[in-house]
């Protein structure tokens, strides 16, 4: 039996964070214009902001779900 799920159900629906800051990444040195290091730390400045409130989010309802989950399945089974 597995009794960290917790930590498992948390961070892999944080993941999508990953997902999206390494997509900020492709879309400043692909498709913005942007030049100099002002910019450079004000962008990845609000969107390491943006890519950690995503995180805490999705971990979250991943946690909140994955909790529900387990005591549902839990719930319903009965010991002799």
């Amino acid at each position: 039996e597995n009794y960290h799920w917790h930590w498992t159900s948390f961070l892999s629906s944080a993941s999508t964070a990953i997902y999206v800051f390494l997509y900020s990444i492709h879309f400043y040195f692909f498709k913005t214009k942007m030049t100099g290091l002002y910019q450079a730390f004000f962008y990845y400045g609000y969107t390491s902001i943006f890519c950690f409130a995503l995180a805490l989010m999705c971990g979250s309802v991943g946690y909140l779900s994955s909790g529900i989950f387990v005591r549902t399945i839990y719930r319903n089974i009965k010991c002799d």
